[in-house]
C-alpha cells in the first residue's frame, strides 16, 4: 500500500526498489501481477479449506511473450496437481506452447464456431 494513503492501493517495485504505480506498468506485466494474485489467493483457500476450487482463466497470455507464457503455464500446470484449471484461448501458439510445456499432462479440446450454439432466453 502507498504510505499517506486511506486505502490500500497495489503498487509494484522495479529492481530499484522505485515504487511504481500499475498504471505505469504494461499490460503484460499487471496481467502476471494478477495472475500471481489469483493464484496466492487460490493456494492460501486450498490450504485452509482443504478443498479446491476450478480456475477458470480465458485468454490470460495475450499480453506475454512467448518466455513469460511458458512460465506462466508451467505455474498452472503445477497448481492443476492442487485444483483443477480451465484455460481458454483462441491463440493457437498458446496451445502449441502449452503443449510443450505440459507435455502429454493436458487436455485440449478444440471448439469451432460450427459447434457453438446460441441460446436465446
Amino acid at each position: 500500500a502507498q504510505m499517506g494513503t486511506k486505502a490500500p492501493t497495489l503498487v509494484a517495485y522495479r529492481d530499484t526498489s522505485e515504487e511504481v504505480a500499475l498504471a505505469g506498468l504494461s499490460e503484460g506485466t499487471v496481467d502476471q501481477l494478477y495472475l500471481a494474485l489469483r493464484i496466492a489467493a487460490i493456494e492460501e483457500h486450498i490450504a485452509s479449506a482443504k478443498s479446491s476450487m476450478p480456475l477458470v482463466i480465458d485468454d490470460l497470455f495475450t499480453n506475454f511473450d512467448d518466455e513469460r507464457a511458458a512460465a506462466g503455464l508451467q505455474v498452472l500446470l503445477e497448481l492443476s496437481r492442487k485444483c483443477q484449471v480451465l484455460f481458454f484461448t483462441h491463440h493457437n501458439h498458446l496451445v502449441d506452447i502449452a503443449r510443450n510445456v505440459a507435455g502429454e499432462g493436458i487436455s485440449v479440446n478444440n471448439l469451432s464456431a460450427a459447434s457453438a450454439k446460441t441460446v436465446v432466453a
